[in-house]
């Protein structure tokens, strides 16, 4: 997973992680695990995360894309 770009970038912007969490409406922990590899967020998430961010979700999860698009049955051509 590429999460190592969200956390880059979250302290490129020098956001606190709390902040990060009550943006994307998920706990504090839930944000640590995402933010330190150990879950994968659901597309939602990662979107909010993204945004929150200003920053597109591909950058911060390229890896992930592809079993997102199989998972919620995303065709693009």
């Amino acid at each position: 997973m590429d999460i190592t770009n969200v956390e880059k970038r979250r302290q490129q912007l020098g956001i606190q992680k709390g902040w990060l969490a009550e943006q994307v409406e998920i706990s504090r922990g839930a944000m640590g695990k995402i933010l330190s590899g150990e879950s994968k967020p659901t597309l939602i998430v990662a979107l909010k995360i993204a945004h929150a961010l200003n920053a597109p979700v591909e950058d911060l999860w390229g890896s992930l894309i592809e079993s997102w698009k199989d998972e919620y049955n995303i065709k693009i051509k």
